[in-house]
């Protein structure tokens, strides 16, 4: 054990509390919509999409750091709504979207199995380069970069909509 993975998953708990106060006051009805603006749909990521597209990524980081991320892989179905590049879409009766319970259950143990596994990792394994991803190895170099990117800023990011989301919808700050 190193403590790079220590220091990575410092802030990632503080992080996953401000993953759970976001979702305070959250009724599942309204988890998948998107709010609206003088009776138009603001174009802005709702909950749903957000934890959806975020549970992915904890698996994909294990497989950079040489471990087997399978139990914690996400279904196609989830690819399909939440992957980068899939547009957010308005789903007022929640029928296109898993169960808000689904998908909060799917982050939350996606991450918590992650920092485990990056708070236990060799230093070595985060200093190494990623391999196979030539996208991810140009943009952060090593698989301790690339952890720390989705740990950190990819999380902070999406969190940051849904912090919006929840003031559009009328429910203010979490904190």
């Amino acid at each position: 054990m190193g403590q790079m993975g220590e220091l990575l998953t410092i802030t990632t708990g503080r992080t996953m509390g401000l993953a759970k106060g976001l979702l305070n006051g959250v009724d599942a009805k309204d988890f998948s919509k998107q709010p609206t603006n003088g009776g138009k749909i603001v174009d802005t990521n709702h909950p749903a999409f957000v934890y959806g597209h975020l549970a992915l990524y904890p698996a994909r980081v294990m497989g950079m750091m040489g471990l087997d991320g399978s139990a914690i892989a996400c279904p196609a179905r989830y690819e399909e709504l939440f992957a980068a590049g899939v547009a957010c879409v308005n789903d007022p009766d929640g029928s296109k979207h898993p169960p808000m319970a689904d998908v909060v259950s799917r982050f939350e143990t996606n991450y918590a199995r992650l920092i485990e596994a990056v708070k236990g990792a060799d230093d070595a394994v985060l200093a190494g380069p990623i391999q196979g991803n030539d996208r991810y190895r140009d943009a952060f170099g090593t698989v301790g970069g690339a952890a720390g990117f989705m740990m950190h800023d990819h999380l902070m990011f999406h969190l940051g909509q849904v912090s919006a989301w929840r003031r559009m919808m009328g429910l203010g700050s979490a904190m």
